[in-house]
C-alpha cells in the first residue's frame, strides 16, 4: 500500500461536529463514514493525530471541526464558547461538604436566636 492512495473517513453528529476521523487502512467499513480526502504519507495514514492542526477535541471534550458544504471547517472560538457554556455544572465532594456545612451553620445560628 505504499503507493496507492489513502482514504481519510470523518463521522458527524447532528450538528455536524466531527466526532471522528480515521483512515481507510484502520477501517473495514465505512458505512457513516464520509470520505473526506485521499492520499500517501502520514497525514493521510495516521490521520487520527495528523490529518488536523489541532487536535479533535479541545480540553473540555468539545469538538473543534465541523463538516459544512463538503468542506472541513476549524469551529469558531464562539461556537466553541456556546458548546462549553451548555456543559452541565460538575460540584466536587469539597464544594458540596462547604456548602452542607455552611447551610448547617445558618441553621444552628437560627436555633440559637430562637
Amino acid at each position: 500500500m505504499d503507493d496507492e492512495a489513502i482514504k481519510v473517513y470523518i463521522k458527524v453528529d447532528s450538528n455536524n461536529c466531527i466526532t471522528d476521523i480515521n483512515s481507510s487502512i484502520f477501517l473495514s467499513n465505512t458505512t457513516d463514514w464520509i470520505q473526506i480526502d485521499e492520499g500517501t504519507g502520514d497525514k493521510y495514514a495516521h490521520a487520527q493525530n495528523n490529518y488536523f492542526d489541532k487536535p479533535l477535541y479541545e480540553e473540555h471534550g468539545i469538538c473543534q471541526y465541523k463538516y459544512v458544504d463538503d468542506s472541513v471547517l476549524e469551529r469558531t472560538a464562539a461556537e466553541i464558547q456556546i458548546d462549553i457554556d451548555a456543559l452541565p455544572v460538575t460540584i466536587s465532594a469539597q464544594e458540596k461538604t462547604d456548602m452542607a456545612i455552611a447551610e448547617l451553620t445558618t441553621m444552628i445560628a437560627g436555633l440559637m436566636t430562637n
